[in-house]
């Protein structure tokens, strides 16, 4: 694990191609075969660095939408030979992108943002010492694409309260800090605090302090950042921004007493007198 976690902080260092096979595509997935030395960091911790290449011949026209296909035992998603689906930011969720490449897309489509699956085969190694590391794949995403968020919460509600979810698209860092609690406007409420319930998504129980409607609305923001540590700063990229927004009629007991009262009035012509309602 000490390797596998070395190896994905340093995936973005370049690897002269004596030292790198890419397997040809044929496998459905993107496979790259690394065949480095590894370096030793420590007495238990070695490190193995590559360059993930990038395909500059899609452009926005060969990445249309579908649904999302069934998924693998490895996370990545079922797909014709020589495509790959994955998400991006030309398809809303839960709908995905897929494309004729098995390497990220470059520079064909400028402005994309994506989680592109990636299948590398580290090959195992003994270094005559009783460090031995047995050839295994592991699952890599190329990942540019910041996290999108859902706000899931019934329509209606009464006394005492209501729970709201935010629901991000993939795990998040400090997913309890305050930037990801939802802000509720149009009622008071009583101060509320967010409940974990996984990496990425929260909890929280609103407890308004009188009838009315209540709109609720969460915000990507700089301080929103996924694992990969993109950010929804849309100040740097107008893509990475996300948010919802719902509304929620709360009742706090039933209808008070009140009465009904109907007029009728219509508009006078000029023929008519007294010009008067």
């Amino acid at each position: 694990s000490s390797l596998t976690t070395r190896y994905f902080e340093q995936q973005t260092e370049d690897v002269p191609a004596s030292q790198m096979d890419t397997i040809p595509p044929g496998h459905k997935l993107s496979k790259i075969e690394a065949a480095l030395t590894p370096t030793p960091l420590g007495s238990a911790i070695y490190s193995m660095l590559l360059n993930i290449t990038r395909n500059d011949t899609v452009t926005w026209r060969d990445i249309s939408c579908v649904d999302a296909p069934i998924r693998q035992s490895n996370g990545l998603y079922d797909a014709p030979e020589g495509y790959t689906v994955f998400p991006c930011n030309l398809c809303s969720l839960p709908r995905l992108c897929t494309c004729q490449s098995v390497w990220p897309v470059g520079t064909g489509a400028p402005g994309i943002l994506q989680e592109f699956p990636l299948i590398v085969r580290v090959k195992g190694f003994d270094m005559g010492t009783a460090i031995r590391f047995q050839e295994q794949n592991i699952t890599v995403i190329y990942d540019t694409l910041p996290g999108q968020v859902k706000l899931q919460v019934d329509e209606y509600a009464k006394s005492p309260g209501f729970k709201v979810q935010a629901i991000w698209s993939e795990p998040m860092k400090e997913i309890g800090m305050v930037s990801t609690r939802p802000l509720v406007q149009g009622v008071l409420v009583e101060d509320y605090d967010a409940v974990v319930l996984d990496s990425s998504s929260i909890e929280v129980e609103i407890r308004p302090l009188g009838t009315g409607i209540a709109i609720l609305s969460i915000n990507g923001s700089i301080a929103t950042s996924d694992l990969a540590g993109n950010t929804n700063d849309f100040t740097l990229n107008v893509n990475a921004s996300t948010g919802d927004q719902k509304q929620v009629v709360y009742s706090d007991g039933p209808p008070l007493p009140s009465t009904l009262n109907f007029q009728y009035s219509r508009y006078k012509q000029s023929y008519e007198w007294p010009l008067a309602y």
